[in-house]
């Protein structure tokens, strides 16, 4: 299990009348609850449009509540598509660009390196149009 945060709280149990303190361990699978008196596990089903959650009472072996929460998908209602889609188009265009220039850097580097290009004539050597082909 690969805990990424944990915190201990309290709250009041009204059916049992006492004060539970809880220590909360947000993981992969989901967040458990580790009680001093009860032990209970709160399970999450996170999807794209609703928030599904149910509380076990592992010492009674019951569910203590469930329940949905849902809300507007971020689409455009029309395509269907994520609103998020233009952004990360426009990054990934920014990581292929970025990618490429430090491919052409690095190849430039190693011609001067190995004695191939002189620093004069990389620059002419490596310009890329249309009709040309790069190297």
């Amino acid at each position: 299990m690969l805990i990424a945060y944990r915190r201990t709280v309290g709250y009041y149990n009204k059916t049992n009348n006492c004060k539970v303190a809880l220590e909360i361990i947000f993981d992969l699978g989901g967040i458990l609850f580790y009680g001093g008196i009860m032990k209970y596990v709160l399970g999450l089903d996170i999807g794209i449009a609703s928030v599904g959650w149910a509380v076990v009472n592992l010492d009674m072996n019951r569910i203590e509540d469930l329940g949905v929460r849902s809300f507007i998908a971020a689409e455009d209602p029309n395509s269907k598509e994520s609103l998020a889609a233009p952004r990360r188009i426009a990054r990934s265009m920014r990581r292929r660009l970025r990618r490429r220039a430090g491919r052409l850097r690095r190849a430039k580097d190693l011609f001067i390196k190995y004695g191939l290009l002189n620093e004069n004539n990389v620059d002419a050597a490596f310009i890329t149009s249309r009709d040309k082909k790069s190297p």
